[in-house]
């Protein structure tokens, strides 16, 4: 049961589908034992790969997340109560509610922090998508706060994974704000090469994001093309496909690039790729995103 739980663990922000047959193998095994714990933190993550996979109109992740909390009034351990914190932020995070994932990120990280030991990935992953949310949000100098600590933290413990996030997921949101691009890529490009991040799908998918946005601001539409061939080129069924939120971002971004080009010169072509692109976005179906096709 541990052995499957780690690997949905490690695979559930990298391969999504793998991550969720490793998931409900472990927790079949976990509720043989009948470990309320593991039981607990088994439909925790699932609730959070069933959120990746099927956006805000499914209902298999609104499941795991009222067995989780009903499974965490069984069990004493307080990370119990931050499995479900946690699993509710990223719930939120998946379907682009980020007030949610702001206030049940913070909870979670309150908990994790007061009164919980030996859950170092829960912390990071709890401070990734919160520093996620904030820049989502728009709550920028709470961003700034937030990673501020978090940085220095994740420096003192030589934490790779977790400084790498926050330097390649949120940290160019504030160079953009500011309008210091040069510095922002200066200090992406150093993230990457810190991170070697090439083959790691959700901190690929994130950097080239934020490379593409710095070449928009600059009026760079041929490397803003690159930075989105490379997002096109990552392993679609695991991130693009299949994680609905990212999904939307990626033809968000598509569109921006389009609407450069023709701010450039009249092309019937882009404008063709344009329109297909919003309607793409429209027919996800997801209210929250129409503002990104207007």
């Amino acid at each position: 049961a541990d052995a499957c739980l780690a690997a949905a663990r490690a695979l559930s922000i990298v391969d999504t589908i793998t991550g969720a047959a490793f998931q409900l193998r472990a927790l079949r095994l976990a509720l043989e034992l009948g470990d309320p714990f593991r039981v607990l933190y088994n439909v925790a993550l699932g609730a959070g790969l069933a959120a990746a996979n099927e956006g805000s109109r499914g209902t298999s992740a609104d499941t795991y997340l009222a067995a989780a909390e009903r499974t965490a009034e069984l069990v004493t351990d307080p990370r119990g109560r931050a499995f479900v914190l946690m699993a509710q932020g990223v719930v939120a995070y998946c379907r682009g509610h980020f007030e949610r994932i702001i206030d049940a990120m913070r909870e979670g990280e309150h908990w994790l922090v007061t009164r919980c030991v030996s859950a170092t990935w829960e912390l990071n992953i709890v401070r990734i998508f919160l520093s996620l949310g904030l820049a989502f949000r728009g709550d920028l100098p709470a961003l700034a706060r937030a990673l501020a600590d978090y940085e220095k933290d994740a420096d003192a413990r030589s934490d790779v994974y977790a400084g790498g996030h926050f330097r390649l997921a949120a940290r160019p949101w504030l160079a953009l704000a500011s309008g210091d691009i040069e510095g922002g890529r200066r200090a992406l490009r150093d993230a990457i090469d810190d991170f070697h991040f090439e083959g790691y799908s959700w901190a690929s998918f994130h950097g080239n994001v934020h490379l593409a946005l710095f070449a928009l601001h600059d009026g760079d539409v041929w490397a803003a093309d690159e930075a989105i061939k490379r997002i096109d080129a990552l392993p679609g069924p695991i991130l693009l496909a299949r994680f609905r939120f990212h999904r939307l971002l990626a033809r968000w971004l598509k569109g921006r690039t389009e609407v450069s080009r023709l701010s450039e010169r009249s092309d019937r072509g882009a404008q063709r790729k344009l329109r297909g692109i919003i309607d793409g976005i429209f027919d996800e179906g997801e209210p929250w995103a129409d503002g990104l096709a207007h």
